[in-house]
Parts: C-alpha cells; structure tokens; sequence
C-alpha cells in the first residue's frame, strides 16, 4: 500500500453518527455522542466506532482517491498540518483497507455486495429458491434438492481471496466427516467457475441468542429450567464437535440455531480445524468475533503476533464467555466499543454473576474454570466441562435435574425471526414492484417503523440502517399517494416514520426534511375526522411530531394543530363510538393534544366524555363494553379490540386521567382492561382488531399502574397473537397493522415494556 494508491468507499458501507442513539446503549459500548459507527452491512465485521475527524477522512474516500489527496482535502478543511496526520491516516486506511470497508479502486471488493445467484438458478440438483445471506465472500441461499429436501446453498463468490475459498472447501469435508451430527447434513457439493459450494439440509429454528432471550429469568429463583438445558445443550453440542476431531474456531451465538425440540445445530466451519488440519496456512486470518475470543488470541493481537489456531482448550474458554452470555445476558468483561480495550480485559479476571444469578454460584464457579487465563488452569477437556456444568445445575438448592428439559422457542421467537428475515435485504440492493404501498398502514412506512423499533429493541445500528431504507423508499413513493390528509392511510404517516428514524439517526437535515414533509401532507384535505383515515389521526400525528420540532417548526404544527383541535372539538358526536372510527378516536386525540401543548381542552369534551361513559354497558367485574351505538352486541369479538373496543378505550380513559386527574378514569381504565383480559378467544392477532392491539392497552395500563397483573396478561396475549397471526391473508402479510411485523414489534417491545408504544398513535 502506497500513499498514491486509489482507494474507495463502497456505497454500500454507512457512516452514522452515535449522538441519535440512546445514551445508555453508548454507554454501553463505551462511545461518545461525537462519535461515528462505520458499518458495511454485508461485510463479516461488525461496526466499528470513531472519531469525528476519522469519520470525515472515510467520507473522502467516496470517490476514489489517493491517501495524499484525501489528508491534503481534510487539512485545507480544518486548518491542520497535513504533515503531522499523514502517517496516522495511512495507518487508518491499511487498517479499514484490511477489514474491507476501504477498497482498491476498481477491484471486485468496491462493487456493491449484491446476490451473484438468482432464484431459478441451480448448483448441480439444487435449485435456487431466495437469497439468505450475501456476504462480501460468500452467499447463502434457501433452495431445495431434486427430492424437495429444504437445503442452504453456500456458494464463494467472486471477489472471495484465496483463504474463503479455501475454507468453503474444508467445511465440506469437515460436515462430510460429521454426517449430520450436531451440523447440517451435508446433501451435495461442487464447483463453479473454480469457486465451491455446498449444499446442506436446511434447518429450522433461532438462533442461540434469541432463545436464551425468551427464556431468561429475573433472578435465579424464576430463571427456568429450559435456559439452562439451553446452556447445557451448546456445551453437549461442542463436546460431540471436539470429539469428531472438530474445533469450531468460531464460537457465537448467531452460529447456533435452537430447534422447536432444544436441540443445537452448529453452523459456519470455514475456520474450523479437522484432526488438527485448518483450511490454510494463514494464522492471522481467524474471523472469531472478538467478544468471544480466547486470551491466547487477545495476546497475539496485542501484539502484533500470528493469531494461533483455534485449540480444545481455547474454544472452552471462548464456551465459557457463551454460556454467562446466554445465562446473564451480559458479557463477563462488559462491551465496549475499542477493541484494543476488550482484548485487554480478556487477559483479566471476569466479573461474576451480578446479584440476580446470586443462586447460581456453582454454575458461576464451572464457568469461571473455563475462563481462566492460562490454558492448563480450565477443565481438562469440554467434556470435563460438560460433566462439570451438569453437576452444578443439579446441585441447585431446591433444583431439578435439566437434563430432560427441552428448549422451544416460543411462537414470538419465531415470528420475530421470519419477519426479519422477510423484512431486511438480502443484498444492498431493494427490488420492489413498480406499483408499491408507501403507507404506513399496510406498506413500506409501517417496514420502516418495525425495523426501528427492532433496532431500538435491541440497540443495533445496522437494523437502524435498514430501517432508513425502508423509510427513504417510503418517502420516494409516498408522492403516488393520492392526496389526502391521512396518518395510517396516507403521506402523512409516512413522514412522521421518516423523522422517527431521522431522529435515531441523528440526522438533522433529514428531521427537517420530515417536518416540513409532514406539515405539507397533513394540511391536505381528510376524507373524514376519524384516527385511520382523516383529521384526529392527523392530529395524533401532530402530536408525535411536534416533539421533535424547533421553535419555527413548532409554530407551523402548533397552528395546524389547534385548526385540527377545533374542528373536532365542534364536531357533533359519531356513531360508531370505537377509537379507529368513532367518537373515542376523536377525544383521544384532542386529549393526546392538549398534553402536547400543555392547552387545557374545551369544557365540551369533558362533557362528551362523560356522555361517552354511557354508551358503554356492563356491570361487575368482567364489564363488557358494548358498542350499542355500532350495533354490536357485548358477545362480538370486536368487544375487546383496540379500533371498536375496550382495549381502545382503555387509552382514552388513561389519556383522560393524565390531563383531569379524576381517579373515576382510572378505574373505567382498568374495567376496560379486565374486558381484554377476558375477551373472546377467537380473535384474529393483529393490532387493529385483534389480540395485538388488546395486548398493547394492557402495556399501558402497565405503564400508567406498574401493576404486574397487567404485564403478564399482555404477554400471554402477545403470545396468542404470534399464534394466530399466521392464518392472516397473504396480500396482508407484511401490513403493520394487520399483518405479522406488527405483532412481532409488540413482542420486541415486551422486553422493554416501560418504553412500549402502540405504532405512532401512541407517542
């Protein structure tokens, strides 16, 4: 590498800033809010976090560019000596160079990484079905046999150096050496163009780290059973490896996939060892992830020293970080964003299980053994650890033996699992119909919100990237929506998911954009004054956006708004009386406003209210709320939904505490919400008129209450809506209010119920 080479950044690698994202979760990662995360999605190696300054040089390197040119245009830019950077810059680019978000110009590596195979295509007898994975050296495909057998295609691909193709080849004779045995059988294997591929019995489940999510327990008294025959099953599962002859050389979760029935298959062999035999000779090639690495490998690195093969008795250590991982839901040596940092905490003592696996100390004791620093102080072997780990659990005060326990992914896990696997791309590159749904309703903004919330969820930028995608192909189509002020059905809704994700992302020329997008859209004429289609869904949306706006900003919507506010407030009463359409919709949205202004409403909505309250019969404990005025009798199913029903009117009533502060609203809440814990049980799963819906009110009843009761039954309905949404109909399987990615959001949401929104008209 010289200083008058071309380099480039390919289009598909993202720089963001770190200050959108939630102070705790960089925190977290040990970054600060001027920091940038520097992703290539399709890449192997996860975001890397930097300066400002450094983030500006990569930005240089969008168009090709020598590291002279690109140091000179940076100094001129900030006053700086670009003598005094120069030699730091180098480095800098040998070192993204060598990770592959900095290319040579003009070679394989700087193209988009896009899907080389098309469905139809065919590797020997197996036929390409969609793509699941493209990676900068290698893809994977769901395809099937000549027998219909479900089979993954891995394929090299073009731009794949020397040690990927290398190591395709050996993981086909590795899985030919373990013949379906704790790895997927391998069905067929071959060559094309001088690049192999495999085909492999295709196999269901979640993987490692989602099911240990579902199944972890507040403290060691509730943790169940399953999480721990989970652990002992990925330590069963290395043993059997280890004693084919077979270290793995790359331990992480996201290569173990849990079945319906808790067993553990092992993916992903390429840096795998067989009777001592790796791929290739290149030592310093290991593509471990760093958090799992074994301090043989951290010394190495720190020193500049060839990274040792994988070894028994490293990948035990690297098993050990695995299990407090899937146990504690916490790294033994914390995260943090500098690399250099978190190999040197591997040399270290780990920290232990915190307070709430207190009941756990001789498991935490195994596990310590096998994260001991030096090789000879762990287990003898990964059996020995295996034995060890078993005789602890049972050993528990007051425990069971586990080891009959079987693991099963719960209905959320799976339907969270196939949404995103629906819903982020499989290459960089978005292929949709000319005649698109941009809304936010059924289309692409609604995408956008689940992939948002996902990303919140779980503190990942690049599900925060996708989520941008989504939401700037909403954008593009939104100007084909026929004009209508409209905040599920129509542009107005989309922008307001536009700015959602521009505020994650910190992006203030694209929160702007939004704004005004927003208010443009909204000032067009409604069909009606109902929530899902005209002018108090607007107003809702108003509500949303107006916390996001500057001072001018805030002026145009606070105008806007009070016109909405008006106009309902001198709206005779509806009839229906639900919130997606009725008079419930109506002073929800007034009430959500005059909390967002600190405006107190008209007397006449207070009156509407109580004039509401009659509507609705029913005595006792389970109250069913009837809607008389809809024609619907109290036995209906839509009796407890969120868009005719009490669940809806259990955010009235909430809403109508927060700004009267009349306990009587609380207590017509929490009689709402019995109606829901009570429903009927045919019910369809989605948020609109189903157990989505009703399991979102019961998550605000939880918020206003902090009463667990509420809590519990959310969740039992969210899990009956996982079951459930399934049978929806094919044309509305992707549609955040009536299809899949809406439940599944809720079941994100679960894990942080105190931050749990119904999608956009909940703010």
């Amino acid at each position: 590498m010289g200083y008058l080479d071309l380099y480039v950044l390919p289009a598909d690698a993202l720089i963001r800033p770190l200050s959108g994202l939630a102070a705790a979760y960089r925190e977290k990662i040990e970054a600060g809010a001027d920091d940038y995360s520097v992703t290539r999605p399709m890449s192997r190696l996860p975001s890397t976090v930097v300066d400002a300054r450094t983030a500006a040089l990569l930005e240089r390197f969008r168009q090709p560019k020598t590291i002279v040119d690109a140091v000179l245009e940076l100094s001129l830019e900030e006053g700086l000596d670009p003598r005094a950077i120069l030699d730091d810059a180098a480095q800098m680019v040998r070192r993204f160079a060598d990770e592959g978000v900095l290319a040579p110009a003009g070679s394989p590596l700087a193209a988009p990484i896009v899907a080389e195979l098309a469905p139809g295509d065919r590797l020997g007898q197996a036929e390409v079905l969609e793509p699941v994975q493209v990676l900068v050296d290698v893809e994977v495909h769901r395809g099937r046999a000549a027998d219909g057998t479900p089979v993954a295609v891995k394929l090299a691909r073009r731009a794949a150096d020397a040690s990927a193709l290398a190591a395709l080849a050996h993981e086909a004779r590795v899985l030919d050496r373990l013949g379906g045995d704790v790895a997927p059988e391998l069905i067929a294997s071959g060559d094309l163009d001088g690049r192999p591929w495999i085909a492999t019995r295709w196999c269901d489940g979640v993987d490692a780290a989602t099911a240990a999510a579902a199944l972890r327990g507040t403290d060691a008294e509730t943790m169940p059973a399953a999480l721990l025959r989970l652990a002992e099953a990925v330590l069963d599962a290395y043993c059997r490896l280890h004693a084919h002859g077979v270290v793995h050389g790359d331990v992480h979760p996201r290569n173990l996939v849990v079945d319906g029935g808790g067993n553990v298959t092992v993916l992903d062999f390429g840096s795998s060892v067989l009777d001592g035999v790796r791929a290739d000779d290149h030592a310093d090639r290991r593509p471990g992830v760093d958090i799992y690495a074994e301090p043989e490998v951290a010394t190495a690195a720190l020193t500049g020293a060839p990274l040792p093969p994988p070894t028994a008795a490293g990948e035990q250590f690297s098993l050990g970080v695995l299990v407090f991982v899937l146990l504690a839901g916490d790294h033994p040596y914390g995260f943090t964003a500098d690399p250099r940092e978190l190999l040197g905490r591997i040399l270290k003592r780990p920290r232990s299980f915190d307070d709430r696996l207190s009941g756990l100390a001789g498991v935490e004791r195994v596990i310590g053994r096998a994260l001991q620093p030096r090789p000879g102080d762990r287990h003898a072997s990964t059996a020995a650890l295996l034995d060890a780990f078993r005789a602890a659990v049972e050993a528990r005060a007051g425990a069971r033996p586990v080891s009959g326990t079987r693991v099963r992914p719960t209905a959320s896990d799976r339907l969270m699992a196939a949404v995103l696997d629906r819903l982020v791309p499989k290459s960089a590159r978005f292929d949709l119909p000319s005649s698109v749904d941009p809304t936010v309703m059924h289309g692409l903004a609604g995408r956008a919100w689940a992939m948002l919330r996902y990303a919140e969820s779980r503190g990942d930028p690049e599900l925060l990237a996708v989520a941008d995608v989504w939401a700037t192909e909403a954008a593009a189509a939104a100007a084909n929506i026929r004009r209508q002020a409209s905040l599920l059905h129509g542009a107005a809704g989309v922008h307001a998911v536009r700015l959602a994700v521009a505020r994650a992302r910190a992006d203030e020329e694209e929160r702007a954009a939004a704004i005004a997008a927003f208010a443009d859209a909204a000032s067009e004429p409604s069909e009606g004054a109902d929530v899902t289609h005209g002018r108090a869904g607007i107003l809702l949306g108003c509500c949303a956006v107006l916390q996001d706006a500057a001072p001018g900003e805030r002026h145009l919507l606070a105008g806007l708004g009070a016109r909405l506010a008006d106009g309902l407030e001198e709206d005779s009463d509806a009839i229906p009386y639900g919130v997606a359409h009725g008079t419930a919709g109506r002073l929800l949205a007034l009430l959500r406003w005059a909390e967002a202004t600190g405006v107190s409403p008209r007397e006449r909505v207070a009156e509407r209210l109580d004039t509401l309250t009659g509507a609705f019969a029913g005595a006792g404990r389970r109250r069913q709320w009837a809607l008389t005025g809809h024609g619907r009798s109290a036995g209906h199913s839509l009796v407890a939904s969120w868009c005719n029903g009490a669940a809806g009117l259990v955010h009235l009533w909430l809403a109508a505490h927060r700004v009267f502060g009349d306990d009587r609203w609380v207590r017509l809440a929490e009689q709402a919400g019995t109606t829901v814990e009570h429903g009927p049980d045919l019910m369809s799963g989605d948020l609109c008129c189903g157990l989505g819906g009703q399991a979102y009110a019961l998550l605000a009843l939880y918020r206003a209450s902090g009463e667990a009761r509420w809590l519990e039954s959310s969740r039992r309905i969210a899990e009956g809506a996982a079951q459930v949404i399934s049978r929806v109909r094919p044309d509305v399987r992707d549609s955040l209010y009536a299809g899949e990615p809406g439940v599944a959001v809720l079941a994100a949401d679960l894990a942080h119920p105190a931050d749990a929104r119904m999608p956009l008209v909940d703010p």
